[in-house]
């Protein structure tokens, strides 16, 4: 931040800071790191590097093209994580750093302008080929980085989060449009007027200066704080209660069996001795055994009784799935299309009902519940590669509300004749694994909003994900990360994967 705050309309500070010092290359890392806040503060710093028209390196030792060059090198490297990028925040600084790299500089405008419009830049009306393309002839990468992010720009323009998309289609109005045009002066003046960061300067103050958590209970974040406590709290010991209690029962019912094993044996020795006992019958789980012909008279079969106790009405022409919150008394419910139903199945009543607002065409096709250290929040996938995570939905709720989306899985083919998008929830880690319809199956840490791995799930059949199982606890070896530390290695991890074929991997 105090990098970004130095470059910011500032050509001397500009011309250090990249051609000098190479800070741009310094900030590079912090595009990876763990914390959102520090990726997006990092791209802020980036965005503000790129350089303007009237540089004073055109009258230096640096020549305009060794500023271009280094733009472009920005650029790229912005563009290089926007795929595995499942911040929102973070999004929308990309967003607003490709609009700073549109305006900084004529030959940016014109690139992503060529690129978007066509792959291939035209020549003058005498043959003659422009000036772009002498630049583009010695260097033919950068028509690949201006294709690359307006592609990007694309994608942005159509995000599922809506504040993003809105974002998304000024930055590419940019590029589209005439800088003459009253639409481009319009859409210009709302980018450049637009809040930055949302908050990391305040994020930034609270982390490494006065901070205001929730370690007072009588505030109101205090007071979340425990409440969530408390209920995890809870949770823990009635699943420590329950399995001392079946602990204590295992030991009895060994002991039962251990003795019933040695009246057994005394039984047949001293029949097979003495031959004075007369024929007795055991007892087994399948019905009495005669001791002297062996033979087992079945019981009758034995008939439960189950008990309605309440009736869910969801209004919806079909139910395709439930998913039970595992924090607090919860059920969520969800039709064949975007309609989601969430029940306090205690006391019979529906709470809250939404439209996922996933593409039409598309379809619901997994529910997990996340965040289990706050907040519960209901992760719905829809077979158009999204995931969107919903809040507001437990205790201290105000009514549901979309906190992220992520582009879970680009290349997933849509239609009711796949398995759509699959995905599980690894509970103590944060970590969702999803698949589906596609070859490739991906690695996305919640805690840090980004995909962390990827891989190939069926290179030799080619069939399609149907299903993912996670354990419950971490496995050997599985380390869990903890705030600020780097991505563990995922060697120990385990995922299982059941494909269309019959197959499990």
């Amino acid at each position: 931040l105090c990098v970004a705050e130095l470059c910011r309309n500032c050509d001397v500070a500009q011309t250090i800071c990249t051609l000098q010092s190479s800070t741009h290359e310094v900030l590079f890392e912090a595009l990876r790191d763990p914390s959102p806040e520090v990726r997006a503060a990092a791209i802020y710093a980036l965005a503000c590097m790129f350089s303007a028209p009237t540089s004073s390196t055109r009258n230096g030792s640096f020549s305009p093209d060794a500023r271009l060059l280094c733009d472009l090198q920005i650029a790229a490297e912005l563009q290089s994580i926007f795929e595995g990028e499942g911040s929102p925040l973070v999004r929308r600084e990309l967003a607003l750093a490709f609009a700073a790299f549109n305006t900084a500089h004529p030959m940016h405008r014109y690139g992503l302008h060529m690129a978007y419009a066509s792959p291939t830049p035209k020549a003058n009306n005498d043959g003659n080929p422009t000036p772009e393309e002498y630049l583009w002839a010695e260097e033919p990468s950068r028509l690949e980085v201006y294709s690359y992010i307006s592609k990007s720009l694309i994608l942005l323009s159509s995000d599922p989060f809506p504040p993003i998309s809105k974002v998304g289609k000024m930055v590419l109005l940019l590029v589209v449009e005439n800088p003459s045009s009253p639409a481009w002066a319009q859409a210009h003046n709302c980018i450049t007027t637009t809040q930055r960061l949302h908050g990391i300067f305040a994020w930034s103050r609270a982390h490494f200066g006065h901070r205001e958590d929730g370690s007072d209970p009588l505030s109101s974040e205090g007071t979340k704080e425990l409440y969530w406590r408390r209920r995890n709290l809870k949770e823990e010991s009635l699943v420590d209660e329950l399995a001392k209690t079946c602990r204590t029962q295992l030991a009895h019912y060994r002991k039962e069996a251990e003795r019933l094993d040695a009246e057994r044996t005394v039984l047949s020795d001293t029949r097979n001795i003495s031959g004075l006992l007369k024929p007795s019958t055991l007892f087994t789980t399948s019905g009495p055994v005669d001791q002297v012909s062996g033979l087992t008279t079945p019981l009758p079969p034995k008939l439960v009784s189950f008990g309605k106790s309440s009736i869910l009405e969801s209004a919806a022409e079909m139910t395709t799935l439930l998913s039970f919150c595992p924090y607090e008394p919860l059920l969520a419910s969800g039709d064949d299309s975007d309609g989601i139903s969430l029940w306090a199945y205690e006391d019979g009543e529906r709470c809250w009902q939404l439209r996922n607002g996933n593409t039409g065409g598309s379809r619901m096709t997994s529910l997990d519940w996340v965040n289990e250290s706050g907040p519960a929040r209901l992760a719905v996938s829809s077979d158009d590669g999204m995931v969107r995570l919903w809040g507001g939905l437990g205790g201290y709720n105000k009514g549901p509300r979309l906190v992220s989306c992520i582009h879970a899985v680009p290349d997933l083919s849509m239609g009711w004749d796949g398995s759509g998008l699959v995905t599980a929830y690894k509970h103590p880690v944060g970590h969702l694994f999803a698949g589906g319809q596609s070859p490739t199956l991906r690695l996305w840490d919640l805690k840090s909003e980004r995909c962390v791995a990827s891989w190939v799930a069926d290179s030799k059949t080619g069939s399609c994900v149907t299903s993912l199982a996670v354990p419950s606890a971490p496995s050997a070896g599985y380390v869990t990360p903890d705030a600020g530390e780097a991505v563990p290695e995922f060697g120990e991890s385990v995922v299982l994967a059941g494909f269309g074929n019959g197959t499990l991997r």
